[in-house]
């Protein structure tokens, strides 16, 4: 029997996915303990568990799951994977960009939070980051390509290596995210600045 399909809520994808050796090490642990803890649902998506259920979909395991019942969601899932994960600055930064775009008030009281735009700069307070990381991670999100987002958001390169990348042309942009984080680096150490670099837009 199939484990049951589920998909991912919104408020899980702000956090990556987990890669290589963490994701082996969590797919080694359930495979020999077993799911320890409950996949987290909210309106029938995963708010909360999106590694363990990939982990039991490839080990053939029904997940476990209940429900999401008390709380703001938003906050609950900043509070768990901040807690669990080790995030580096760039994959904070674009988090911060991607809850300044959702627009929603974490500081509201109650289980319905005020859907007010979220400032960068009260985004960045959130993720601990600089309010000048989540601009350049922004301009990012503005002028790169999906391959030069997608590599910022995995950690794989800095924000600024991203944001001085972000001024290529598409094309080169693309060539350099295929050639890994060594050819961006290298290449951001050649682009002049922007003159703005040090205004927070």
């Amino acid at each position: 029997m199939q484990p049951s399909k589920l998909d991912f809520h919104p408020y899980a994808n702000l956090f990556p996915l987990l890669q290589g050796s963490e994701y082996e090490a969590l797919k080694r642990d359930i495979g020999r303990y077993g799911q320890q803890e409950d996949i987290v649902l909210l309106d029938g998506l995963i708010l909360d568990g999106r590694n363990r259920y990939r982990v039991c979909l490839e080990l053939d395991i029904e997940p476990s799951t209940r429900p999401f019942t008390d709380g703001d969601p938003l906050a609950y899932v900043l509070s768990v994977n901040l807690i669990r994960r080790h995030l580096s600055t760039a994959q904070r930064a674009m988090i911060a960009v991607e809850l300044s775009l959702m627009g929603k008030d974490l500081t509201a009281e109650g289980t319905d939070p005020t859907p007010t735009k979220l400032l960068l700069e009260e985004a960045a307070e959130v993720m601990g980051v600089s309010p000048r990381s989540v601009s350049s991670a922004r301009r990012v999100v503005r002028e790169g390509t999906p391959e030069l987002v997608a590599a910022l958001k995995s950690g794989h390169i800095s924000v600024h290596v991203a944001e001085q990348v972000s001024k290529l042309p598409p094309a080169d942009q693309q060539e350099l995210c295929s050639k890994g984080g060594v050819a961006l680096r290298n290449a951001a150490k050649k682009i002049p600045p922007r003159q703005d670099s040090c205004r927070v837009s």
